[in-house]
């Protein structure tokens, strides 16, 4: 009897230990809620994605806006911020004072965000809204470059389409793909040395799963945990 119920025992542990196991994968495997949004706290609506140029067949929108700051070089020690005016914005540049060639004798400097044309097709994938333009100006209008060994970091809002996606970077006259990551559900960011075009581009052959697939794996996820946590409890007690 003391065999049997040790044996209940271990049976029961292995189920509960097999169903962490499958909350701990499915939660880090959850790609499409990859961690808070880079606006968490803002109580904000999603509106729909705002094109500068839309395809034939998309709903017409309010033109995309712009960004545009004027800060003074140290900053207060803060980081440089600029983003678009939609809601949640759909393009920002994030700096650190320290990772700009900001020379000593400029006394302010413009963040600007803006979309623009492509200009020139985009290779690895189709465009996944619009193209923006992220610079730093000195008064006059010249530009301001990355130090060496620092980065600028670019957030862009996805348009909702399914698959993988990746922000490209286009300066010597060619697109180039960069290391991506989701900091929340529908936007995207990365780091990048320059300051030059950025688009988020939707690679080929990537679907990806439509919200309903998701839901119904999420489902099967949870059902399946319940049932091992059942199981366990059930041997457990014996």
């Amino acid at each position: 009897m003391a065999v049997v119920t040790s044996s209940r025992r271990r049976f029961g542990l292995a189920a509960m230990a097999v169903a962490a196991m499958l909350l701990a994968i499915f939660w880090a495997t959850r790609g499409w809620e990859a961690g808070p949004p880079i606006y968490d706290g803002l109580p904000l609506q999603t509106e729909p994605y705002r094109y500068l140029q839309p395809a034939p067949g998309q709903a017409t929108t309010a033109p995309p806006t712009s960004g545009s700051e004027n800060v003074k070089p140290s900053n207060q020690g803060l980081p440089f911020i600029a983003n678009t005016n939609e809601s949640p914005p759909q393009a920002e540049l994030q700096a650190d004072p320290n990772a700009i060639a900001i020379p000593p004798s400029v006394p302010n400097l413009t963040i600007t965000v803006t979309p623009v044309p492509p200009v020139a097709p985009i290779p690895n994938g189709k465009l996944d809204g619009n193209v923006y333009r992220m610079a730093i100006t000195a008064p006059g209008g010249a530009p301001i470059g990355v130090r060496p060994g620092g980065h600028v970091t670019v957030f862009l809002r996805g348009t909702g389409a399914s698959g993988k996606t990746v922000i490209d970077r286009f300066s010597a006259g060619r697109w180039s793909a960069l290391p991506t990551v989701m900091p929340g559900a529908g936007f995207h960011s990365a780091d990048s040395d320059q300051l030059a075009d950025f688009a988020l581009v939707l690679l080929p052959d990537s679907s990806g799963l439509s919200g309903g697939v998701r839901a119904a794996i999420a489902v099967a996820v949870v059902l399946a945990v319940i049932g091992l946590l059942l199981v366990a409890v059930r041997l457990l007690r014996r």
